[in-house]
């Protein structure tokens, strides 16, 4: 007889994993052979001898008045939305005579929600960065483009098309000048994607860099309307005989910064790449730039001066003790030259440089544990995280534990997972 039925996770999504623990007794006056306990996710009526399962152990000899429970573990849940019967049937090759053959199945109910219409993947370019920023036309330079899938579900983010000046929304069936496919992401997940060795056009004047993801439409989304955004950049001639040369050509993060607060150093290289020795003026930086443009007079958060570097030197600029921004998210650590001109000491801000990174409130590290898994957090006074856990990315998270904060840090020690699973953790703050 199946005397009981747990779930856990409750499955409460299409395809959801989940594990079933099944109790079995032998309520019978002598032992007997239980033959095979099969399971089935979504079997509303008695399973019938011969029926495929979903998954199946052998539970073999049970003496009378003995219990034994089962587990299986990563099971998928209804793939459709409605009420659904997990069933459980022992002895389902019925190949022992017994008292009664009625009480072999039973099954345990759980409901899978219809997911709302307007529940779709949600494409948005959120980040562009132009590395170097081209200053003079036909200047080559590259493009980074970071598209976030804002929606409730994953989904195809399809092609990612640019133009290197559109300064109106684009059509679906205007040709780009280069483009690259995006691929799946997940929901809130993030990817940047680098096109290389583009030109700068041959006119002078304002331009439009634009970035179009899921440029033929073929995703259906939460909102068509945010697909596109473009990035305002001035080219001319005079930046570069300002320049004489000088460049400011690469921007280390060391480390790397990760969450809010963290400490960390920013290596900055300028180089004189002219034909004469040149005066390299004053190296500004700011952890966060949000303005597309550097106006003339722009002091940044700290400055350094570079002094004068011979043709082909390089001299590299450290930023020590700098403290990653308050705001999570994705910033540009930006850093920019100031010379002044020949012309009547004229200031010129030139050789911008951006690079992106992306920041968290909370930092979570998982090490392996003699009784499980330790996950370790930095958290603040008055707070409380809810730890989740997924088999599945395409599933998605379920919460294990709701988390007082113990600051400076928490630590959780949860289970092992099942031998042989892949699995991730998250942290959210509540």
């Amino acid at each position: 007889m199946v005397t009981a039925i747990a779930l856990a996770p409750l499955p409460t999504a299409p395809a959801a994993r989940f594990a079933a623990q099944v109790t079995v007794s032998n309520q019978g006056t002598a032992p007997g052979d239980a033959g095979l306990l099969r399971v089935f996710v979504s079997q509303t009526t008695r399973a019938a001898p011969g029926q495929p399962a979903d998954a199946k152990q052998v539970v073999g000899w049970l003496p009378a008045g003995d219990t034994r429970t089962f587990a299986f573990e990563d099971l998928s849940a209804a793939r459709t939305a409605g009420t659904h019967h997990f069933r459980a049937w022992i002895d389902a090759g019925d190949i022992t005579r017994e008292l009664s053959e009625g009480n072999n199945q039973a099954s345990r109910v759980y409901a899978v929600p219809d997911p709302a219409a307007w529940i779709q993947p949600d494409f948005k370019i959120v980040g562009i960065v132009l590395d170097p920023e081209p200053l003079s036309p036909g200047d080559r330079f590259a493009a980074w483009i970071t598209v976030q899938n804002q929606g409730d579900v994953p989904g195809d983010a399809g092609q990612l098309r640019i133009w290197r000046s559109c300064a109106q929304r684009a059509d679906p069936s205007l040709t780009g000048d280069a483009e690259k496919a995006v691929g799946r992401l997940d929901a809130n997940e993030y990817r940047t994607v680098l096109f290389e060795d583009l030109t700068a056009p041959e006119n002078t004047g304002w331009h439009h860099f634009r970035a179009f993801v899921d440029a033929d439409g073929r995703t259906l989304e939460k909102s068509e309307g945010n697909n596109q955004a473009s990035r305002v950049y001035p080219l001319s001639g005079k930046a570069l005989a300002i320049a004489s040369g000088i460049m400011l050509d690469a921007i280390v993060l060391d480390p790397v910064p990760r969450v809010v607060g963290e400490r960390f150093a920013a290596r900055v290289r300028v180089s004189n790449q002219g034909a004469a020795p040149t005066e390299a003026g004053v190296l500004r930086i700011e952890r966060s730039h949000q303005d597309p443009l550097l106006p003339g007079g722009a002091v940044g958060e700290q400055a350094q001066a570079v002094g004068a570097l011979q043709p082909g030197e390089s001299r590299t600029l450290v930023f020590d003790q700098l403290a990653a921004p308050a705001t999570p998210g994705w910033h540009l650590f930006r850093g920019w030259l100031e010379t002044t001109g020949p012309d009547a000491g004229a200031q010129s801000v030139h050789a911008p440089h951006s690079v992106p990174y992306s920041i968290a409130e909370v930092r979570l590290q998982a090490a392996p544990h003699s009784s499980g898994v330790l996950l370790e957090w930095n958290s603040k006074p008055g707070r409380s995280y809810r730890v989740l856990r997924s088999n599945d990315l395409r599933v998605g998270f379920q919460p294990v534990a709701d988390v007082y904060a113990t600051p400076p840090f928490n630590q959780l020690l949860l289970p092992h997972p099942p031998s042989g699973t892949l699995v991730f953790y998250m942290i959210e703050v509540e």
